[in-house]
């Protein structure tokens, strides 16, 4: 009777326990996380917002601001806060050094084709030489530079305001496990390199071609300021893992997709054991009509053509209405596509150990009719197991059966 007694005791302990261990796993609510990161990615776009640079590129004739330089956030169950911070310029550039044939003097163009002359013991014919410019658009002002010293200034301002915004992160911080963390990450492209780099001269310093500010929550609580920051010089891009970028930014051409499509680049970020994220944003529906080319930039913002037209028409809620339903429609069959996409592609990566994840966070399109639509969601996060992976490419999982352990979570 005692030893029955005994194994009963410890089989409840180990229930209670297991109770417990999903319980803790339960503490996270979804909805309150992403409203958290929601406002932390506007505080960070605040704090570097004024060292941001505008981005805005021209399609078919309209204006369209790329939503690559924001701040944009996601949590992952097991590992933590991911946060990939805007891109900061600090407003450098770079000209070769030319020379007049006429009288020999060195300069280099600037804005409006207008010239600086410079120094000729100090400079070399073809010589890159780097400046910034001041004032407003019509009395602007250059000024030469040591580009050694900017590229020095524009790491601390990353530098400080990574450390600033992990000290005062305790909203995110208190939803955490203890063995979560959060992580920023600033990626500088690679169009950039050359403003910063002389092959010439190997001395000069290079922009990192990535930073990333790292703390455990445990580490969070011993010392707020002590924050892991590391830089990578050299680009070094996984094969393993571009091949994965390269498949979704096809799949999600224009040209080929059925639901969204995308301009962007998708980028990888590897996040040491729990395996590897990728981030992509839609910028609009596939079956997009002629007349909803309508962004226009006016004073720094975008106003909808497209809207303007359908309030002055009488017809807003009905056009509205409409608009709407054709972008539920390309959502629905998104989320039917992505979980076979991710498993039918997601099984192409080498070394993808059964407890790694491979995570897809994809930003919807933001248009005038999908604000406050219940049935589509911002964002989606789509997650699956390496195991599930190693299960569908050996042949023990079936294709429906790997499907239905994909989790998309919607935000």
């Amino acid at each position: 009777m005692k030893k029955q007694a005994i194994w009963r005791l410890l089989t409840l302990s180990l229930m209670l326990g297991l109770c417990g261990l999903q319980l803790a796993k339960a503490q996270i609510d979804e909805r309150k996380m992403n409203a958290s990161i929601t406002s932390a990615s506007q505080k960070l776009n605040q704090m570097l917002g004024k060292y941001g640079e505008r981005n805005d590129f021209s399609l078919n004739g309209y204006f369209h601001f790329n939503r690559e330089d924001k701040a944009r956030g996601v949590y992952l169950a097991g590992y933590g806060v991911v946060f990939k911070l805007p891109r900061v310029i600090l407003g450098i550039r770079s000209r070769r050094v030319r020379r007049n044939r006429k009288n020999g003097d060195l300069y280099i163009s600037v804005g409006n084709r207008a010239r600086m002359r410079l120094t000729s013991g100090q400079y070399n014919y073809r010589d890159r030489v780097y400046y910034v410019r001041s004032g407003d658009q019509n009395t602007y002002q250059y000024h030469l530079v040591d580009r050694d010293s900017v590229i020095r200034a524009r790491k601390k301002v990353i530098k400080d305001a990574m450390q600033q915004f992990l000290a005062q992160a305790t909203d995110i911080m208190s939803q955490l496990p203890d063995n979560e963390r959060i992580d920023l990450i600033y990626e500088y492209p690679n169009r950039y390199n050359s403003y910063y780099y002389n092959t010439q001269n190997k001395s000069k310093l290079r922009m990192p071609d990535q930073m990333m500010a790292s703390i455990t929550k445990k580490a969070w609580q011993r010392n707020k300021n002590k924050v892991k920051v590391t830089e990578t010089q050299t680009r070094q891009k996984d094969p393993n893992f571009q091949i994965i970028s390269g498949v979704f930014k096809g799949l999600y051409r224009r040209s080929i997709s059925k639901s969204f499509y995308s301009y962007s680049a998708v980028r990888y970020y590897a996040l040491e054991k729990y395996g590897v994220l990728y981030n992509l944003d839609f910028v609009s529906r596939v079956n997009v009509s002629d007349d909803e080319r309508y962004l226009q930039i006016k004073e720094g913002k975008v106003v909808d053509s497209d809207s303007i037209r359908a309030r002055q028409s009488g017809d807003y809620e009905a056009i509205k209405a409409e608009r709407r339903k054709e972008n539920q429609k390309a959502y629905q069959v998104f989320e039917q596509e992505i979980k076979q996409y991710i498993i039918a592609y997601g099984k192409l990566l080498k070394g993808f150990n059964a407890n790694q994840t491979l995570a897809l966070h994809i930003i919807m399109p933001e248009h005038w009719y999908t604000t406050n639509d219940p049935k589509v969601p911002k964002s989606v996060l789509i997650t699956v197991k390496g195991e599930v992976l190693q299960g569908l490419k050996s042949g023990k999982l079936s294709e429906e059966n790997a499907k239905s352990q994909v989790k998309l979570i919607k935000y």
